[in-house]
């Protein structure tokens, strides 16, 4: 592979990682104020922000794979609804992994075993908060799912039209 495929195949990629990454974002930042909210703190941090922008991208990436291994793509034939479905309970199943792992990790290495930091998590974590961060991720997930869908549905690039483009630029 030369230098210009390499190139190609990187500017691909940061093309399709653009709106998963800057719709995640956004839904991280809510998350951050949630997450706030409940613990009664209404400050938030540059470094939350930092960690949202982190999860945004790690969540986009976790979507690029699930697209690009065409699981993603299955179920295309059916009513809408499905592939929808279909992309969220895929999508959202990353987005819980990824989220665990962000956890687990610094307290494997704090603990020195998985089964010890797994078990401080389990011991710690607020279940109520967990739960709220998880919901609202589905639903996010859900919205990105039906806009991926219908864009493919329409044809590449329809939905971008349709939202940012006047009429006359659409026909």
């Amino acid at each position: 592979m030369n230098i210009h495929q390499i190139a190609a195949v990187v500017k691909k990629e940061l093309k399709e990682a653009i709106a998963p990454t800057i719709y995640f974002w956004a839904t991280f930042h809510l998350l951050m104020l949630t997450k706030s909210l409940i613990l009664k703190s209404y400050e938030i941090e540059w470094a939350a922000v930092a960690t949202a922008l982190i999860a945004a991208l790690i969540v986009a990436k976790a979507i690029l794979i699930v697209n690009a291994l065409g699981v993603s793509r299955q179920f295309m034939d059916k009513p809408l609804i499905v592939p929808v479905l279909w992309r969220t309970l895929l999508y959202s199943s990353l987005v819980f992994v990824f989220r665990y792992l962000e956890e687990v990790i610094p307290l494997w290495s704090k603990f020195g075993s998985f089964s010890a930091g797994n078990a401080h998590l389990l011991d710690g974590m607020s279940w109520p908060q967990f739960w709220a961060i998880q919901l609202w991720l589905f639903i996010a997930t859900v919205v990105y799912s039906m806009f991926v869908t219908l864009d493919e549905h329409f044809g590449e690039g329809s939905m971008r039209a349709a939202l940012f483009k006047g009429r006359a630029a659409r026909a």
